[in-house]
Order: C-alpha cells, then sequence, then structure tokens
C-alpha cells in the first residue's frame, strides 16, 4: 500500500491550524476560533482541531458553539475521552448540569484517572445536591493520592455542607499540613473552627491568610465576622472597609458593615451602606410597576410598604407606617401571613395582605427596613411610641393564662436554628433552672419547635405549654397580653411583646444584633424592654441568675415591671 501524502487541501487546512495555535498561544481567542474554523472546513476530519476550537469558544463563553464543536469531534472519534469532557464543560455553561455529569462520567469510563475531570464531576454534583456522590468521588481521588491538596479542599466543603464538620477539619488541616500556604484552605477551616466555638484558633488562620494574600477580600470579611463575634465592633469595621476596598461590589461585605455601623451606633453611614442587601446573592428586589419612595412629599398619595426579612423585621419596622398616615398618606402593608391578622387591627394602615400585590392600587412603595434610611432615624430620634399593636378585638387567651392568680411568666429560649447567630442567642431551656425554684410565678411555654429533651423537662417542671394556641402573631399577642413578664432570647415575639407594650426581658448574647446596641438596659426601640446582656460569650448561667432575682423581686411585689 503506497504511502499516504499530504493533499494540497490538508496543507492548506494544516496552515490555519498553525496559525490558529498561534494566536491561540498569544491569547487572540476569537481569532483562533475563526482560523480553527477555516481549517476544519478544508479538513473536518481533525480532531485535534474540533478539541482546540471547542477549548477556544468555551473561553469564550460561547457555549452552544462549543457543545457543536466537541459533537463534530465525537462523529471522528466516538471514544474520545477529550471531547466528552469539554462537552460536559459546555453543556454546564448552557445550564444542563444533568448532561454535563453523564459526559464527565463518560469521559473518566474512556479515560479514568484524570483527576481534573473527577474535580469538575464532583463539582457538578455539588452544584446539584448530590452530596454523597460528590464525597465519593473526591475520597476516591484523596485515596490514590493522599497528597492530593486541591481535592481535599474540595472535599472538605462538600462534607461541610454534609455537616460532617469534624471530617471537614482535619481534611482542610491535612491540606495545609501539605501546603501551608493555601489561604482559601486557611480561611475555611477558620469559618468551620468559629462555627464550633474555636474563636481564636479561627483567628490565627484568618491571619494567617490575609497575611499570604493581602488582596483576599473574603477572608478579611470573615475576619471581620469574627471581630464582631467577638464584639471588637470597630476592628471589624476596619476589616470589611478592607473587604470592600479590595472588591468594591462585594455586597456581603457592604451589608455586613453596614450591621456593624448600625451596632456602633453610626447610623446615617449604617443605613446608606444597608442598601447594599439587595445586591447579595440570592437576595430578591420586589419588582413593582410604581416607583420607589424617595422621602419626599406622600400627602394625598398612597404608598404600599412591604416585608422583606423575618416577621420580627415587620413589627419592629412598621411602626413608621403611623408617621407616613400622619403626613397624610394612605397606607398600604404587604406582610407575612402570619402577621397579617394582627396587623388588620391597626387603624392607620388602610389595607394589610399577604398575597399577590398585582391588585393593589398605590403611587410609591419601600421596602419596610428602607424606612428608617428614609425618615433619617438616629438613635436619639427612634420612633419609640408604643403600644403600636394590640391583640385584635375579640381574641382571648387559654383560660389557664387568663385565670392564672400566679405572677404570669412567659419563656421563649431558642428562635430560628437557620439564624446565622442562632448558636449564639438560643440556650438551653434547663439553664432556666433558678427560674422554675422562684415562689409565687407560673411559667408558660410560647416557644414553637422544641426539641424532645425540652417537652420531657416541660412536663418534669410544669410549665403550661401555649404553643397549641399560637397560630399566627394575633394568637400570641392574645397571650403575650396576659404575661406580666415575657423572658426571652432575642426573636420575633421579643419585637411582639415590644410593640405591644408589655415587659419583655430579653437575654442578649456578648455579640447580640445591631438594634440592640452595645451596652444599656435598655432600648429606645421598646420601652418596656429590658435586655440582659452576657458578659462572657456562651456564659449563659450569670444571665438566667440574674432573671431568676428580678424576677423573685416582681413576685414579692417590689419589682418595677409588674404588669396589669
Amino acid at each position: 500500500m503506497p504511502p499516504v501524502t499530504d493533499t494540497p487541501e490538508v496543507s492548506a487546512a494544516e496552515t490555519h491550524f498553525k496559525l490558529a495555535k498561534a494566536l491561540q498561544s498569544e491569547g487572540r481567542v476569537a481569532e483562533a476560533a475563526g482560523e480553527w474554523i477555516a481549517g476544519l472546513q478544508i479538513d473536518p476530519r481533525s480532531e485535534p482541531a474540533h478539541l482546540s476550537l471547542a477549548d477556544a469558544l468555551l473561553e469564550l463563553k460561547l457555549f452552544q458553539p462549543a457543545s457543536i464543536a466537541c459533537r463534530h469531534a465525537l462523529m471522528v472519534t466516538p471514544e474520545s475521552a477529550a471531547a466528552h469532557d469539554r462537552l460536559g464543560r459546555a453543556m454546564e455553561g448552557l445550564g444542563d448540569r444533568t448532561q454535563a455529569i453523564a459526559h464527565y462520567t463518560t469521559s473518566l469510563n474512556l479515560g479514568p484517572g484524570d483527576r481534573a475531570i473527577s474535580r469538575r464531576l464532583a463539582a457538578a454534583l455539588r452544584a446539584e445536591g448530590r452530596l454523597e456522590s460528590a464525597r465519593r468521588v473526591l475520597e476516591a481521588l484523596c485515596d490514590r493520592n493522599t497528597r492530593d491538596v486541591e481535592s481535599l479542599f474540595l472535599l472538605a466543603g462538600v462534607l461541610g455542607e454534609m455537616g460532617s464538620t469534624e471530617e471537614a477539619v482535619r481534611r482542610l488541616r491535612r491540606a495545609i499540613s501539605h501546603q501551608p500556604r493555601f489561604p482559601e484552605a486557611l480561611n475555611n477551616l477558620a469559618i468551620l473552627l468559629r462555627a464550633a466555638g474555636q474563636t481564636q484558633e479561627a483567628e490565627v488562620y484568618l491571619r494567617k491568610a490575609v497575611g499570604i494574600r493581602p488582596d483576599y477580600a473574603a477572608a478579611w470579611n470573615n475576619l471581620a465576622n469574627l471581630h464582631v463575634e467577638l464584639s471588637r465592633i470597630d476592628e471589624a469595621i476596619q476589616c470589611y472597609t478592607k473587604a470592600v476596598s479590595l472588591d468594591p461590589a462585594y455586597a456581603e461585605a457592604h451589608t455586613n458593615r453596614a450591621l456593624a455601623l448600625l451596632l456602633s451606633g453610626r447610623f446615617e453611614e449604617g443605613w446608606q451602606e444597608f442598601e447594599w442587601r439587595w445586591k447579595q446573592p440570592g437576595a430578591v428586589a420586589r419588582t413593582l410597576a410604581k416607583p420607589e419612595w424617595d422621602g419626599s412629599e406622600v400627602r394625598g398619595k398612597t404608598i404600599l410598604l412591604h416585608a422583606e426579612q423575618g416577621a420580627g423585621d415587620t413589627i419592629q419596622f412598621v411602626r413608621y407606617a403611623r408617621l407616613l398616615h400622619e403626613q397624610g398618606a394612605k397606607v398600604l402593608v404587604h406582610c407575612q401571613e402570619s402577621l397579617r391578622s394582627l396587623l388588620e387591627g391597626v387603624p392607620y394602615l388602610t389595607q394589610v395582605f399577604s398575597g399577590p400585590t398585582s391588585g393593589a392600587e398605590f403611587d410609591v412603595h419601600a421596602p419596610l427596613m428602607s424606612l428608617p434610611r428614609l425618615f433619617r432615624t438616629r438613635p436619639d430620634c427612634i420612633p419609640g411610641d408604643v403600644p403600636y399593636l394590640r391583640p385584635p378585638a375579640g381574641s382571648t387567651a387559654p383560660e389557664e393564662l387568663a385565670s392564672s392568680d400566679a405572677f404570669r411568666v412567659g419563656l421563649v429560649w431558642a428562635g430560628n436554628p437557620s439564624h446565622r447567630n442562632d448558636r449564639n442567642r438560643s440556650i438551653a431551656l434547663s439553664l432556666f433552672e433558678d427560674t422554675i425554684r422562684v415562689g409565687g410565678v407560673r411559667l408558660f411555654s410560647l416557644q414553637l419547635g422544641r426539641t424532645p429533651a425540652d417537652e420531657q423537662w416541660m412536663r418534669e417542671k410544669g410549665i403550661i405549654d401555649l404553643a397549641p394556641y399560637l397560630s399566627d402573631y394575633a394568637a400570641t399577642a392574645a397571650c403575650v397580653q396576659q404575661l406580666d413578664v415575657l423572658v426571652t432570647v432575642d426573636t420575633s415575639v421579643a419585637h411582639l411583646a415590644g410593640a405591644l407594650g408589655k415587659p419583655v426581658w430579653m437575654l442578649l448574647p456578648t455579640c447580640n444584633d445591631w438594634r440592640w446596641q452595645q451596652k444599656g438596659e435598655n432600648t429606645p426601640w421598646y420601652p418596656s424592654m429590658r435586655l440582659y446582656r452576657q458578659t462572657r460569650l456562651r456564659d449563659w448561667k450569670p444571665v438566667t441568675q440574674r432573671v431568676a432575682s428580678d424576677l423573685r423581686r416582681e413576685a414579692s411585689g417590689n419589682g418595677w415591671l409588674k404588669g396589669d
């Protein structure tokens, strides 16, 4: 058989291919893609050229043409592992992770052992929520090479998301032992350690991370978060400021900085910075046909106020509706369904609803948590007139609460576990042991979402369970209205009691929410509220002992917050 010789067509194609390769090496990717296409029009049988074209198109984020180039490569070489890998990347770019996972898997079956493809497969599986499958892929990589630092790092991320914190920490420590100057691993290890309460070690790793990589904005943000937890607010603001100087579009750091500014009492700066909350990943700003209110004259206009975060935030900031009403506006409120029946009884609200806003007629709108900025609220001019909420007419409390002749104390000891500071703000019910022993006191639980241990402790201690009656905030308000005092951690029920003007004693961690400021027993947001502050992080026993002591005085008739 005579040897194969280049035809003039093949030679012409090679000329285009050589030029494409040169252009691609110089970073002139779009021009290179044109040359690959020109060469392939002459010689469509070159799998390497199809793959190189796919590489160029992937770099240009032209995912649909890239997928076509990959399929052409597979027509030439049906069992090309490289083509399936690139096709997987193209399908991910097109938003089809299911197909991407299938092609990555095929690629690995055709050419097993490629770590980069395995990592891409694991990342796609993780993004799809298939954490166990992602874990198996990454563990296989780590088993084959115990010094595979990148795979150890990725595996730790998956394990952390699965809740296997200790194992995630172990994997990150191993990665760092092999590569000590790995700022991303140092940062992630610090996040896990901080969540586990190991704040001192977490700070060491974060300082190492920013020392190795001074432009690491995320690590500066996390170091600032740690400062907040340790009540170093000035240092936190400095670190947040550093993070946003490195990445001016870093919405999370801007929002965190806003909260730190508010906590320090710098309201004017804080409210302005707080508008960055809408740019955080996952934030969904309400898009309405009418303009957002800018603080201008509202007399004769209808304004729609809409809730945006938790029920406690809605309760706290709906107070501004009265100011708008006094300025001559009609005020509509869109709120959580659980608050609707409570707010419907507010006389200065024209309409309250929780469903679609499409049928509402209004001139301007505003998110509730933007109102302090629009009203230029400062610590010395917080609208603190209470009560501004009341239980709906005709609402009644359970007989065992309404008829009790003892000193009636409500208890709430835990908030929403998904809250980012819940590990610090929620406490164990058993810490109220001293309160149980106070004579003349009857305890009522307003806690939802209790654990079996809580249930047993309540039965043993004779705490009356009001949870079956708490169908919404109107029903909860009727119960709170009958209490002599509510003792609670920082939850929405604390806001409710404050808005009702009822005595409420709130237990605060050292790293408390911005609205309670950094010191003092009182708050201008709710004049009937008393703040019991930790003096040492996560040490609740002295706090609950002070509560028990004050309840003892209160029950004996010598207190200052005796209810009506």
